[in-house]
């Protein structure tokens, strides 16, 4: 069966006849069930697996990195690191060969083309890595509670309060806005009775007053 191995898929298209032959004489095939773990994070790494058939999920706990199916091949980065970073789930029956890692490394050290491609995976795969963690990242800092030791209440002034009684009492507290009750006869709460009766004020809008 490795004599059907797909040289024509990148990026085995990249090897010449002589590493062709090679990489057929190399090869094994394996099954797994549903269910089954093909590689477990923090295991040595052993083989380059490349799907026949079936489906597998890359996953670490609940987060899940990637999807795999045909003619799709996993896990490089492990080939080079020694040890496997995440899990490798069959979700379905899977069939696939087995590329014993010292071939690997021998046809990347050996053909410049074929270790470009996967130089270029491997950036980029890192590439979205980060990207989805700045993600998650933001995520996390968004639906986090707000401490309640930094809620401060508002500083409400009287429709009467002067200009400079607002500024010194901004500058008393350390901050840069207020609101401002709006008198019963003020035009902004005869047109809109049922808004907010308040106006803002802010450390800008006195300065420009002041100066």
């Amino acid at each position: 069966m490795p004599e059907k191995f797909n040289t024509q898929h990148p990026p085995f298209d990249r090897l010449n006849s002589q590493q062709i032959k090679q990489l057929k004489a190399s090869l094994d095939i394996a099954y797994f069930r549903a269910g089954d773990i093909l590689i477990d994070s923090g295991q040595s790494s052993t083989h380059l697996y490349v799907l026949i058939k079936g489906a597998v999920e890359e996953r670490q706990q609940s987060e899940v990195f990637a999807h795999y199916g045909h003619d799709d091949l996993f896990d490089v980065r492990s080939l080079f690191e020694g040890k496997v970073r995440h899990q490798y789930v069959a979700l379905e029956d899977v069939l696939c060969y087995l590329l014993p890692s010292e071939v690997f490394l021998e046809l990347f050290n050996k053909n410049q083309s074929f270790a470009d491609y996967f130089d270029s995976r491997l950036s980029k795969r890192q590439q979205l890595i980060t990207e989805a963690k700045k993600q998650q990242n933001l995520a996390e800092f968004i639906l986090t509670k707000v401490d309640e030791s930094i809620y401060h209440p508002p500083l409400i002034l009287t429709p009467d309060t002067s200009i400079q009684q607002a500024t010194m009492l901004l500058n008393n507290d350390d901050i840069d806005a207020a609101l401002v009750e709006l008198a019963a006869d003020d035009p902004r709460v005869q047109q809109a009775p049922s808004a907010s009766p308040y106006a803002i004020v802010t450390r800008t809008n006195l300065l420009c007053y002041n100066s």
